[in-house]
């Protein structure tokens, strides 16, 4: 379900202000007392929106998620090799976050780009201008079949023959 449709159905509920409802609805009153109450759909919505965050608490962690951690570690090394700074500088981890909001797409989108750019460098090395000219059309073949839908089939192929192999 997309959070607009749960926002509109009123299922979830904001986790706070859910355990907000439930401790004020089973709170004891002023003299201590415990109240016998039917529960109703909002104390089950509350009840559901808490567990619904713990489930996703615990699904989203590192032990659950080892391939996710060891890339995002790599990936903050590289950022603070670059940038010549240390892992507690909340910077880096706004790069890192940041990029991280990207969709899938533009990460595929950026990797042929840079597929299709290291080969022209790769077939320019060391030719004379005639010669280029000659491998521009070997080029464009090499775009034609590394076009972004069979790089994107092979990069997923990958990822999911990774996450199976290691995770």
């Amino acid at each position: 379900m997309s959070n607009n449709k749960l926002a509109s159905k009123k299922e979830f509920w904001n986790v706070k202000k859910a355990g907000e409802k439930l401790l004020w609805r089973l709170s004891p009153d002023k003299t201590g007392e415990y109240k016998a109450f039917k529960p109703n759909e909002n104390d089950f919505n509350a009840l559901k929106s808490i567990l619904g965050m713990i489930n996703r608490i615990e699904k989203n962690n590192v032990s659950n998620n080892e391939l996710f951690a060891k890339l995002y570690v790599n990936f903050l090394t590289q950022e603070i090799r670059y940038h010549g700074t240390t892992v507690f500088d909340k910077r880096i981890f706004a790069i890192v976050g940041n990029k991280l909001n990207y969709s899938l797409e533009s990460y595929y989108a950026a990797f042929v780009n840079d597929l299709q750019g290291n080969q022209w460098n790769k077939i320019l090395e060391d030719k004379t201008l005639e010669e280029q000219l000659e491998t521009l059309k070997m080029f464009n073949q090499f775009k034609e079949t590394y076009c972004f839908d069979y790089v994107a089939s092979k990069l997923d192929e990958n990822i999911n023959h990774a996450l199976l192999t290691y995770s």
